[in-house]
C-alpha cells in the first residue's frame, strides 16, 4: 500500500479552510469540580449491605447448623374419604 498522492486527496472547501485557519475569539472557562458526598441514608444502606455480605461470606455451616432427622409422614385417607372419592368418580 502506498500513500495517497496530493491529487488523490479531496480538497477542502474555501469556507471550511478559512474557518480553520482564522483566529478564534473564545472565552476562557473555569471548570468547577463538584464532589457531592452521599447522603446519610445512602451510607447506612451501603454499610448494612456490606455487613450482610460479610456475614454470608463468613458463615460457618458446620459450627452454626445443627443436624436434624427428617421425618416423612404419610397420611392415609380414611374409609369415608375413599368412599366419597368413589362416589365422585361414578357421577
Amino acid at each position: 500500500m502506498s500513500s495517497p498522492t496530493k491529487d488523490d486527496l479531496k480538497t477542502i472547501a474555501d469556507e471550511l479552510k478559512s474557518e480553520i485557519t482564522s483566529e478564534h475569539h473564545l472565552k476562557h472557562a473555569e471548570t468547577k469540580e463538584k464532589n457531592s458526598l452521599p447522603s446519610k441514608e445512602a451510607i447506612e444502606t451501603e454499610k448494612a449491605q456490606q455487613e450482610l455480605l460479610q456475614g454470608i461470606a463468613n458463615f460457618d455451616a458446620k459450627a452454626q447448623l445443627k443436624p436434624t432427622e427428617t421425618q416423612e409422614k404419610v397420611v392415609l385417607p380414611t374409609k369415608d374419604v375413599i368412599e366419597e372419592e368413589k362416589q365422585a368418580a361414578k357421577e
